[in-house]
């Protein structure tokens, strides 16, 4: 949820020039004017505005049942809804509601927007009209009903314009062009997918391939399975589409077996993964980069962007006594790298056989200083417990307090978005932790929780059934969030308050961190200082590695 909002123009050089308008602080919205109207209008426009608002509140069941064409657009991010007015004329009526946090509705009021005219320089409404607010929900109303409404695709499933806010091209995208079909003809296919694996217009590549006159023979499918919904931990089976098989690389095996290569000649790997060392992905990547190279297959990638960017790396790199499926490469737990570079890097530094045949289709418009959220692209859940993007952004710090015996928001509707037990003080905590530059980016809110089992999410999460006291982790920065570093300093401050209630697993903590540095802290065998000095320079030299 954005705690900026702004006012934009249709005109690109008045919405540069209006700027910021309101800003949410928990109370409400705040409104700064446009100085071009001057003190004294923009007074009178202030004045105005605070005492339309009590007037305007109880309008909205009003407008509600005046409105037989209203359509409910549910927004997850701030989307422009300028691209669903190029598609209709005449005049609209935006009702805006913010829905808070909590989601209760925190403001509401209508907007005026007339799509037949054109924004004047100079007029008195330039600033306002055609404008629009970032919202949380947004209902469209048609006035003049001699012209049809017709939302686009993206309004009606909360998908981004896609010409004015997608800057990047997936790799996947690509895989159709005249170059790469010319390639794929009379080839027999392999897929390494799941759910994620679609194309812009939301098409799965299993269909895609088909619908394209393509030869699939065989999907296989990572953790959690081809609609990435079974929980995690749990085998995966084989299944079957449209009498192709489907074969689980999380089940009786974890590598494609000689026999399911046989029938094909090239394997297409396209897996959105969330940039975390322990999360399987990368590690099924790697095992199939082995098979392949193994039986003579062709491996394709199709390249995807890392969601947590790639400049910044954080933790620890694995050592080999802790290898593992949930860490299977001496990189970082936050690794900043996309798939396809990362494969590149286990060819190139032999962590897979050098005669493995790869190629990478590239993204076309990634910076490596790009979150998913400077994207524009929709988030599609890569696995139950990562629904969205920020779960994705605090998981490979929260992902290591399943070593202790947390409750990291599993058995939750907030995933990676919530710590607690029975036992803490969250009061305290927000206090210690808000105070130190690690936790830069976030903001922390006490709340009481209890976890339960979610079929197809977690059925045992830590403390079930169990009121725990924690902290609500709210992102409002991501591009200033180390979940690493935060995390790092949270069992810091545990271990400080709570000396007797941390309980560590050990072979499953160093498998998640990757080396036994923090299990040695906690059993008071390094000192914090040395612990995080250690973490950075083992960081830093992969980041001269890469």
């Amino acid at each position: 949820m954005p705690n900026q909002f702004q006012l934009l123009d249709t005109n690109p050089d008045l919405a540069k020039k209006n700027g910021s308008w309101g800003k949410e602080d928990g109370k409400g919205v705040s409104f700064n004017f446009n100085p071009s109207l001057g003190l004294k209008k923009s007074i009178k426009l202030a004045f105005s505005f605070l005492l339309l608002v009590p007037l305007l509140l109880p309008g909205f069941s009003f407008l509600y049942s005046l409105n037989k064409q209203m359509v409910a657009v549910n927004l997850r991010q701030s989307y422009d809804p300028r691209s669903w007015l190029s598609q209709a004329k005449g005049k609209f009526i935006f009702s805006y509601s913010y829905l808070n946090r909590q989601g209760t509705p925190a403001i509401f009021f209508p907007l005026a927007f007339d799509s037949s005219k054109k924004p004047q320089k100079n007029s008195k409404t330039a600033a306002l009209s055609p404008s629009y607010f970032l919202p949380t929900t947004v209902n469209l109303k048609l006035e003049d009903h001699q012209n049809n409404l017709k939302l686009s695709r993206q309004a009606n499933e909360g998908v981004p314009d896609q010409s004015a806010a997608r800057k990047v091209i997936l790799g996947n995208e690509k895989l159709f062009t005249k170059k790469f079909l010319l390639k794929l003809k009379d080839q027999r296919l392999g897929l390494v997918v799941n759910q994620t694996s679609r194309l812009p217009d939301k098409t799965p590549l299993w269909e895609a391939i088909l619908n394209h006159q393509l030869s699939l023979t065989a999907i296989f499918t990572p953790e959690h399975g081809l609609q990435a919904n079974i929980e995690g931990g749990q085998p995966v089976s084989n299944n079957s589409w449209q009498g192709i098989p489907i074969y689980s690389l999380y089940g009786s095996h974890y590598r494609p077996t000689s026999s399911q290569l046989e029938q094909i000649d090239i394997l297409i790997y396209d897996l959105q993964d969330v940039g975390t060392r322990f999360y399987t992905y990368i590690t099924t990547l790697k095992y199939i980069l082995e098979a392949a190279t193994v039986e003579g297959k062709k491996v394709i990638i199709c390249d995807r962007p890392n969601p947590l960017g790639g400049v910044i790396t954080e933790g620890p790199l694995l050592q080999p006594p802790y290898k593992s499926f949930i860490g299977a490469l001496p990189v970082p737990i936050r690794y900043g790298l996309t798939c396809g570079e990362l494969a590149l890097m286990m060819k190139g530094e032999g962590w897979v056989p050098a005669a493995v045949e790869l190629e990478i289709i590239p993204l076309d418009g990634w910076r490596r200083d790009y979150l998913w959220s400077d994207l524009g692209l929709p988030w599609i859940p890569t696995s139950p417990n990562i629904p969205g993007f920020e779960n994705a952004l605090l998981y490979p710090g929260l992902g290591l307090l399943g070593g202790l015996r947390i409750n990291q928001g599993l058995g939750t509707d907030f995933p990676f978005l919530r710590v607690g037990a029975p036992w803490f003080n969250p009061y305290l905590l927000k206090k210690e932790l808000e105070s130190d530059p690690s936790s830069a980016g976030l903001s922390l809110r006490p709340v009481d929780y209890t976890p339960r089992a979610i079929p197809g999410k977690i059925l045992t999460p830590p403390f079930k059934n169990r009121v725990c006291h924690g902290l609500q982790i709210v992102v409002e920065k991501p591009q200033a969030t180390k979940p690493v570093a935060f995390t790092l300093n949270f069992i810091r401050v545990l271990k400080q308050h709570y000396p007797n209630k941390i309980k560590p697993a050990p072979q499953g903590l160093n498998r998640l961190f990757g080396t036994d540095l923090l299990l040695q802290y906690l059993n008071n065998r390094l000192s914090f200082s040395s612990l995080v000095s250690k973490i950075e320079e083992e960081a830093k030299t992969f980041d001269r590695q890469r």
